[in-house]
């Protein structure tokens, strides 16, 4: 997490052309700061890489009252070891269109506030990178998609008792 931090530095002049201020821009870094510090990743998992609906098979469709589960994942040709966190954090981005409490459920996902905290600062690392990806290649509508989802993120991060 240390070198994603580093890298965040490094894209600062991106981050800033794509439409945010340097206040903003430090909040993000205070905040990932915060994350490197109070979340390092004691065991670290093999993780898809670029997790997204298009990825995930699922049985029933939910219409009769039946629950829908996950009953395969394919495509790992872009698998890294990582944080728990990390391919949950990668769907939120992909897919920001789905529910989180039921992604949450069927992740089995602890429901205390820290871990929410965790995902949350993971999910703002991955949509930097997104942000970052759509200002250099000139991507409005992933610099519009991955902007909201930031600020989005930030605002909840900074709510008090969160």
């Amino acid at each position: 997490m240390a070198a994603e931090l580093a890298a965040r530095h490094v894209a600062r002049d991106r981050i800033l052309a794509g439409g945010f201020s340097a206040l903003q821009f430090d909040r993000m870094l205070d905040l990932l700061e915060g994350y490197v510090r109070d979340f390092p990743c004691a065991q670290w998992v093999l993780c898809h890489g670029d997790l997204g609906p298009k990825h995930i098979f699922v049985t029933g469709d939910g219409r009769d009252g039946a629950a829908v589960r996950v009953s395969g994942i394919i495509d790992f040709g872009d698998w890294q070891p990582g944080a728990p966190v990390h391919d949950l954090a990668v769907l939120r981005v992909r897919a920001p269109q789905l529910d989180l409490l039921p992604l949450l459920a069927g992740y089995g996902a602890p429901a205390e506030k820290t871990y929410r905290r965790q995902l949350d600062l993971h999910t703002l690392i991955i949509a930097l990178d997104s942000f970052e990806f759509g200002v250099a290649e000139d991507d409005q509508a992933c610099v519009e998609r991955s902007g909201h989802l930031i600020r989005t993120l930030i605002a909840d991060l900074d709510e008090p008792g969160f």
